[in-house]
């Protein structure tokens, strides 16, 4: 069971994305711009304007990845920056990755169990 530990909470908002088509990896390098970490809010385009979304806090480990970690930013892995755009894609219902699948199965869900 998650602790959300007030340490472990974001300190900033997140930043909203709300797109029913697969997020790109332009739009996450745009998003990022010059940060090194973002806290992101992947909902549908229509909605309550407090509607939830599906949360990702990436850090950028190098020009090119990304460490993906959980609300209490438990590690999930790192990604190169398409591996990433398709793992947030998959949790968010935007699109099926058969990689992300297997990866979740075989490593992820094992290392937070």
């Amino acid at each position: 069971m998650p602790s959300f530990e007030v340490r472990f909470q974001p300190t900033t908002e997140p930043l909203l994305v709300d797109q029913n088509e697969p997020l790109t990896v332009e739009q996450l390098e745009s998003l990022a711009g010059s940060r090194s970490e973002l806290f992101l809010c992947v909902r549908s385009k229509t909605g309550h304007e407090n509607r939830g979304g599906y949360f990702f806090f990436l850090e950028r480990t190098s020009s090119s990845s990304w460490g993906v970690h959980d609300l209490d930013r438990t590690y999930s892995g790192t990604f190169s920056s398409d591996e990433c755009v398709r793992f947030i894609n998959h949790f968010s219902g935007r699109e099926f990755s058969e990689q992300i699948l297997t990866l979740c199965q075989r490593e992820v869900n094992l290392r937070n169990d």
